[in-house]
This record gives structure tokens, C-alpha cells and sequence, in this order.
């Protein structure tokens, strides 16, 4: 057999697919790569602004937390010193009573 022919035969018998692998490749190489790539770095891009979002709503809510607990801290040191005057009221009533009732007994 000549060396010619046996090219052509694989030529003939394989060179569709072959073309059609090169082909193939060629479009993954130079255009499905180039749009995948870009695609890939907006998706990371959207990724990390939602993320930088996402940690910009958590420092506010820890700073709103923060607030409110100044707030409540705030609002039971004026609730201990409300009850601190109202106990001391109520051991002055007391005490006052304590003396019209032992003036009223004298009394008698």
C-alpha cells in the first residue's frame, strides 16, 4: 500500500470530525472563553457589592443596638432613681404618720 493513500483514507475518514473539533475549539478559544471570563468577573463584581451592602446594614444595626442599649441603660438609671424618691417619700409618710397616730393616742 501506498503511504498517500493511507493518508487520504484517514483523511476521508476522519477529517469531519477533525474539522469539527478544530472548529470546536476555535469557538471555545476565542469566543466562549472571553464571554465567560467577563461574565465570571461581574458576577464577582455584583458578589462583592452585595456583600459590602450586606456589612454596611450590619454596622448600622450594630450601632442601632448599640443605641438602644445606651437608651434602656438611660431609661433604668431614671426608673432606679424614680423608685429610690418614691421609697424615700414613702419612709417620710411613714415617719409622719407614725406621729399623727402617736399624737392622736397622746391625745386620748
Amino acid at each position: 500500500m501506498d503511504q498517500s493513500l493511507d493518508l487520504s483514507a484517514l483523511i476521508g475518514t476522519y477529517g469531519l470530525a477533525v474539522f469539527l473539533i478544530i472548529i470546536g475549539a476555535w469557538f471555545a478559544i476565542f469566543k466562549y472563553w472571553p464571554w465567560y471570563t467577563a461574565r465570571v468577573a461581574d458576577r464577582d463584581a455584583e458578589e462583592q457589592k452585595r456583600h459590602d451592602q450586606y456589612l454596611s446594614t450590619q454596622d448600622r444595626a450594630n450601632d442601632l443596638v448599640e443605641k438602644f442599649t445606651v437608651a434602656i441603660q438611660a431609661v433604668n438609671t431614671t426608673m432606679n432613681s424614680v423608685a429610690q424618691l418614691i421609697s424615700t417619700q414613702t419612709d417620710r409618710m411613714d415617719d409622719y404618720h407614725r406621729e399623727v397616730i402617736a399624737e392622736i393616742r397622746r391625745g386620748k
